[in-house]
């Protein structure tokens, strides 16, 4: 029988907040949750996969440091969801500041302008390597401004993490680390939106195993969701620390 190599991806989506009672974020992370899709393998001796771990977060400080906090075990590739309303496609952030999201009584959110990390950069670019993502949809945007928010937060503290602690993948890359935004779902469906990220982390993960490998994506055709291929259960998250939540939230992301 042929062995398969099953790889780990961490995805987390903000779950719903203010009057957004339904975030395609948390739709995608929980849409996607245990889906195993098959990666390049050249060998004839056995196959390969990715397996994801589907979180959703709450939009507060405690969602903003759940990549932080699981980083360390063992991910091939993180990636954050968040929403953006006016945007009309699915931006790619690049670049993530080191300005904490303040709650506030505005519903548009804002800025409290302190660090996240006291005296550390105030810039962190993705550890994603973007030669090796594809341009899968019309709709893909690629940005330089994550926002001072909650997305924004979470982004920067898991490459801060990541970063700091030199965490790696099994293929001894600095862990891949990236932030998506989406659109409203009246622009793009949550099943378009799903396949899109799906192929984004096969993409990531065939470029460590394989350098220079050309981007190839999931097979958007063949993949069926929630839950719809066959392989490992997905992997496990280990028990958050006790946390306090912050009791009313009412910052936009």
């Amino acid at each position: 029988a042929q062995s398969i190599s099953t790889h780990r991806a961490y995805l987390s989506g903000y779950g719903p907040f203010l009057n957004f009672t339904h975030n395609p974020a948390g739709e995608v992370a929980s849409a996607l949750n245990g889906v195993c899709e098959p990666l390049f393998e050249p060998s004839r001796h056995g196959k390969a996969q990715l397996c994801v771990y589907g979180d959703v977060v709450p939009v507060d400080h405690f969602g903003a440091s759940s990549g932080a906090f699981t980083a360390g075990t063992g991910w091939d590739v993180m990636m954050h969801l968040g929403l953006e309303d006016v945007a009309k496609g699915l931006k790619i952030e690049t670049v993530a500041v080191n300005i904490a999201a303040a709650l506030s009584d505005d519903a548009a959110g804002g800025s409290s302008r302190a660090p996240i990390q006291e005296g550390a950069a105030v810039v962190l670019p993705t550890t994603m390597p973007l030669d090796a993502l594809n341009f899968h949809a019309k709709w893909e945007v690629w940005s330089r401004d994550a926002g001072t928010y909650y997305c924004n937060e979470q982004y920067y503290r898991t490459l801060h993490a990541v970063r700091t602690r030199e965490l790696r993948s099994k293929h001894g890359q600095l862990i891949p680390v990236l932030f998506v935004h989406l659109p409203d779902p009246s622009k793009v469906d949550i099943q378009d939106m799903s396949r899109f990220v799906m192929a984004l982390l096969v993409d990531v993960v065939n470029a460590a195993r394989f350098p220079g490998l050309a981007p190839m994506g999931a097979n958007a055709a063949s993949l069926k969701l929630p839950n719809g291929t066959t392989g490992s259960s997905p992997p496990t998250l280990p028990t958050a620390p006790a946390a306090r939540r912050e009791a009313d939230v009412r910052v936009a992301l």
